[in-house]
């Protein structure tokens, strides 16, 4: 295909724009933390079936403590952020 770098990136200018547009709409009907959880627990769900379909399990067997250290450490320390 001559084009398909240009296509799959309108497609995901396209996708974008969409995603925006209908959170805006999802937050002004249930608000953000509702759907902020929601997206999550979809994304985490989304995510382990993914890692499932290709490695077998449905959660990251090549972290390491440390990196799931830094990953909570992260959360953590975005969450306080976002509260202020």
């Amino acid at each position: 295909m001559q084009y398909f770098g240009e296509v799959l990136s309108l497609g995901v200018a396209i996708s974008w724009t969409a995603t925006a547009l209908f959170a805006e709409v999802a937050c002004k009907r249930i608000g953000s933390l509702q759907l902020n959880l929601i997206r999550m627990f979809l994304s985490l769900f989304f995510l382990a079936i993914t890692l499932w379909w290709f490695t077998g399990v449905p959660y990251p067997l090549y972290a390491n403590s440390e990196t799931w250290f830094w990953w909570f450490f992260c959360n953590l320390v975005e969450k306080k952020s976002s509260q202020n």
